[in-house]
Formats: C-alpha cells, structure tokens, sequence
C-alpha cells in the first residue's frame, strides 16, 4: 500500500507540475488574429498560448460550450494536445495565468479541471492522466487499480484549453463581488464569485450560489430553486442608506433565505482584490500602488488566498525555497490597511503571536482573516 500511495503521489506531482505555475514569468508573443476572423481578447490567449503546445493558429477551433460556473452557453476557442509524455510537462502556465483568477480547481486522481477568470474572459484548463496500454481512465477505482501496474514515468497527459469572452448580456462572476450591511445593523454579508457568507445575530453560514443573472439594472443570484432553503439575492445600484449610522452606499441589495426576506446596502469592492486571484507579487504591489519594505523580493515572490475586510487586505506569500528551507519556512502572510495616504503594513510574519493578538482584538476586521483565526475570543 504504501508503494502504491508513493506511485500515486509521483503521478499526481507529475500532473501538477504541469498544470502549476511558475514562478518566472515569459513575455507573451503579440499573435497574429486568425485569417478572416474578428479579433478578441480569447483568441489572444489561445494565439498566446498555441505555440507552447507545438501547435498554430490553424489548429485552433471554434465550438460552442457550456461552461457550469458561468451558468451559460457561449462561443469559445479550443486548443488540445494529446498524450503529452512524462518528460514534457513543463509548461509555465503562469506565463499566461499568472494575475487571474483561479474561479474553479477539480483535482481527480486522473484528471485536473481548472477555471480561470480576468476581465470578461473565462479560460478552462484540463489535463487527463493517459495509460500506456488501458488509454484514458477517468473511474477512480479503475484508476488505482491501473496505477499500481504502471510506472509513472510511462504516462503520459492530454491536455486542452478553452477560452471565450462572455457574453455582453450575461455577468462575469468578477462582477460578484460586493460588501454588504442589513438595514438591522446585526445582519451582514460578503459577496465574492459564487458564494456569500451571511452572519446574524447568533449564526454565520455560507451560501453557495450556481446561477446569475443581469436583470435590467440587478445583478441576481440564486441556488437550485427546489433546495428548501432556497435563496436569491438581487443587488441594484441605487444609493442606500443602512438607517442605523446614516452610512451611505452605492447599492441596494434584496435577500431572500427560505421564508426569510431581508433588505440591505452595499458597496462593491476592488474587482482586483478579488478571492482567489493569484500571481506575481510585484503585479500586485503595483496595481494597488503599495511601496513593499521587507525581506522578501517581490518579483521572485507569488501571492495568493487573498480576502478583504472593509479597507483591509491580508494574503499570503510564497516563494522558491531554498535547499535548507522546510515547506512551512517558504510562505507567509501579509496584511494591509488603506489609508487616506496609502497602504499601510499592519502586520507579517508566518503564525501571530499573542501580542499581536492583542493589538488588534477589539477590530472585529482585522480579528476576521483566516490568519487570525488562532487569537483567543473574548
């Protein structure tokens, strides 16, 4: 068993390595549109992308494809490469990945589906584990079965990428991202890609959402309509006032949980400072316009579990460590608050200590980031 566990892990860091991203970043080649189509920002990415496979813009094709995330059926362009072998897979996915959003990650013993978002572009990437002698082999316990025969050297991997632009009529999930106080000042919500994280007076919940919508003037979203705790929320903008501290914001927003209806105000946050986002650390640095002073060299430095609080940012840090370097020593978190001069270092390091605990136990945002989460409660 333990051998098996051994050869599964090589297979598996033998696709990962394929599909991660590097740390070192490629100038993207300037494409040449395809003959006799209209350019676009997808085709860019697959003009982009063609060369790295050993391909051309003539193996390029065009189909339609309903991508689930974006609940919605729309053109896109395909690029595939088949039985790829195991001394091949060293793409730098982060030449073209990097500074997106991974939206969606499906890690399968035999097959890794991934999502990513920028702008009004939707790319999904996917890689499929390939037997010499048994082909393609999705079923898990096939799979293992097959493993253990098979030495992991002797796969190999097929991969491909779509890309499309969304449709002007249907929302990018990017846009779904949003702050919200109940007009009851005990009632909040944070609104990020496919979910919100509700708290009430005695209870805090995640809402997974599949369906969006834009309705007039509303962005909408809702689950599956036959859940008994259905919920649909509907965010316009319109100006707001929470009636409790005369706070004013850009949009209104309608909930409803179950039988429950609730009416709250909103602001809609950075969309680049949005979860799950990841790339150079440096690209970051610059688009919020923050002056980084510390030990860690932004440009050989990756971010990533980005999250926000009001005009917080906390995320977390990783790098290429070196040869004496324990995994736990090549990351660490970061947290930022903005001020009317800028971005300001509240707090870095690996693990908070007591006394960092206690400066900031009385900021119920700052108290909130996962990195916090180990601070005593009073």
């Amino acid at each position: 068993m333990k051998s098996f566990r051994l050869l599964m892990a090589l297979t598996l860091f033998g696709i990962l390595s394929f599909l991660s991203a590097c740390t070192h970043n490629h100038p993207t080649p300037s494409p040449e549109p395809l003959s006799g189509q209209v350019f676009s920002e997808a085709k860019n990415i697959m003009l982009a992308f063609a060369p790295s496979f050993g391909k051309t813009a003539n193996d390029i094709s065009q189909e339609s494809y309903y991508f689930t995330e974006a609940d919605q059926e729309f053109s896109v362009w395909s690029l595939e490469k088949k039985e790829i072998p195991a001394q091949d897979r060293n793409f730098d996915q982060d030449a073209f990945f990097g500074g997106w959003v991974k939206y969606y990650n499906e890690q399968e013993p035999a097959h890794q589906r991934v999502i990513y978002l920028k702008d009004r572009m939707m790319c999904e990437f996917s890689a499929v584990s390939i037997f010499p002698h048994t082909g393609e082999i999705l079923d898990e316990e096939d799979y293992e079965q097959a493993l253990e025969n098979t030495n992991p050297e002797d796969m190999s991997i097929s991969v491909q990428l779509r890309c499309g632009d969304i449709p002007e009529a249907t929302p990018s999930p990017l846009e779904f991202a949003f702050d919200i106080r109940g007009k009851d000042s005990s009632r909040d919500a944070r609104l990020r890609l496919d979910y919100f994280h509700f708290t009430g007076p005695d209870e805090e919940r995640n809402y997974f959402f599949s369906h969006i919508r834009k309705e007039g003037e509303s962005l909408t979203f809702f689950d599956d309509p036959h859940n008994p705790n259905h919920f649909k929320g509907s965010i316009k903008k319109s100006p707001c006032n929470d009636g409790m501290h005369e706070a004013h914001y850009a949009y209104e927003v309608e909930l409803q949980i179950g039988d429950d209806h609730y009416q709250g105000c909103a602001d809609q946050i950075d969309p680049f400072l949005i979860e799950r986002r990841e790339g150079k650390l440096s690209n970051l640095f610059k688009e919020i316009g923050y002056m980084y002073e510390g030990k860690h060299d932004p440009e050989k430095t990756r971010y990533q579990q980005i999250e926000t609080r009001a005009n917080l940012l906390a995320l977390m840090m990783t790098w290429e460590p070196s040869e004496s370097e324990e995994y736990e020593q090549n990351r660490a978190y970061l947290v930022l608050r903005k001020t009317n001069e800028g971005w300001e270092k509240l707090w870095e390091g690996l693990e908070i200590d007591p006394a960092t605990c206690n400066l900031y136990e009385n900021d119920r945002n700052v108290m909130d980031f996962s990195v916090f989460q180990s601070c005593a409660r009073g």
